[in-house]
């Protein structure tokens, strides 16, 4: 068993328990949006019981753990039930070991929420929390990248929201989504909070802020590592396959670091590139360059699936939205994205694609912020290729693609 699995394993145990409320004041309730940066502890309990102390001190609410294996949550009521919220805190922990965990709540009713928690030593989980009974672990999982180690400051995220007639759940640790998993149940929130749990003899925990707001589209997790994908090797270079058998070859220029396209005509086209083998989860990344683009123009990445489903990510350059686009003998919009701000003539775009039980999933982020999602219901199919996607308005018009990264 390798160490990464020994953690998470323990994490998991470590968390089955039963957690305890510190409820807030009960004529404090917040409306959406909702912020505080802790100049004052409006609507947060100060309680100082034999397992907790809690309070404001130096801009931040600071919870400290005086027992352990006693979790704590610290709620805040919102003003009216909402069927979806999302909630975020920038937290600092002060150790960096599994034992110490800190994270976000939403609730629905006296007995019943979610919380998605990040460990000191860069682990995370999201759980299902009960009243009277020990929480349901529904993940749990490490990411070295996403998850900057204690003391560090990190900014813990959970969307919880609505998909059909379940419940989506959405877990994101500066700015990396790890985890979206969807629940049967379904109802409205009443509340959000704070929690924290140490299996040491105690620990301080520091939230600098705290908002909350109806969220915007669910995005897509992270990729986990299956039997189907933990094999997949990582492409970092360009090659001739991504030209061989295409039309266009003659207005393609190749080299392992640069992939450019030259259009001669107005042209909305895809070049693909076969994967190695066949993935349910996928990844691609790319630094694109438009240095002179014309009105709509757009640029962007896409994959397809064994089906011969496709898929586009596309951002326009007239203005900056960002579209999901479903190809085949028409193109299909499935998402657009309000406008973003473009840095010249260069972004970073990555496309996630995903396939998991009964549902089809693909994302858009473009500079490191997640722009457009969309689920719907597929396959699923794995997937077989990806490639790069263009739309030109005008002869003449040039992209350039570097920094390459396809990984599960």
């Amino acid at each position: 068993m390798d160490a990464h699995r020994t953690v998470a394993l323990s994490a998991a145990v470590t968390l089955a328990v039963v957690a305890s409320a510190c409820a807030p004041p009960a004529d404090v309730a917040a409306p959406l949006p909702y912020t505080d940066s802790f100049s004052g502890c409006d609507g947060w309990s100060h309680d100082h019981t034999h397992h907790v102390r809690l309070g404001c001190k130096g801009g931040a609410y600071r919870i400290e753990l005086t027992a352990p294996h006693i979790p704590q949550n610290m709620d805040h009521g919102l003003s009216q039930p909402v069927p979806a919220v999302q909630v975020s805190a920038t937290i600092r922990g002060d150790a960096a070991t599994e034992a110490e965990w800190h994270g976000v709540n939403c609730f629905r009713g006296p007995d019943e929420g979610y919380t998605f928690l990040i460990g000191g030593d860069s682990t995370w989980a999201l759980i299902r929390q009960h009243l009277q009974r020990k929480p349901d672990v529904l993940a749990h999982g490490v990411d070295l990248d996403a998850i900057r180690q204690a003391p560090e400051r990190n900014t813990v995220t959970l969307r919880c929201g609505r998909a059909g007639g379940s419940t989506r759940l959405a877990g994101d640790v500066n700015g990396h989504v790890l985890i979206v998993a969807d629940q049967p149940e379904s109802g409205r929130y009443d509340r959000i909070g704070v929690y924290a749990l140490t299996g040491e003899a105690a620990a301080t925990v520091d939230v600098d802020r705290i908002s909350a707001t109806v969220p915007a589209a669910t995005p897509l997790a992270r990729l986990h590592p299956t039997a189907a994908t933990e094999n997949l090797p990582p492409v970092r270079t360009f090659d001739d396959e991504w030209v061989a058998g295409s039309s266009a070859r003659d207005r393609i220029t190749v080299s392992p670091t640069r992939y450019t396209v030259r259009f001669r005509k107005p042209e909305e086209v895809m070049f693909p590139h076969d994967l190695s083998r066949a993935v349910d989860h996928l990844q691609i990344s790319a630094r694109i360059e438009q240095p002179h683009p014309a009105p709509n123009d757009g640029f962007g990445l896409a994959c397809s699936d064994a089906d011969g489903n496709e898929f586009a990510g596309i951002v326009d350059r007239a203005d900056g939205a960002a579209e999901l686009l479903a190809l085949g003998p028409s193109v299909t919009p499935l998402h657009r994205a309000r406008p973003i701000a473009l840095h010249g003539g260069i972004s970073r775009v990555t496309l996630q694609c995903w396939a998991t039980s009964g549902s089809t999933g693909v994302g858009l982020m473009v500079d490191g912020k997640v722009v457009a999602t969309h689920w719907f219901s597929t396959g699923p199919e794995a997937f077989t290729q990806v490639g790069v996607y263009l739309r030109a308005t005008r002869p003449g018009s040039a992209v350039t693609y570097t920094h390459l990264a396809i990984r599960r």
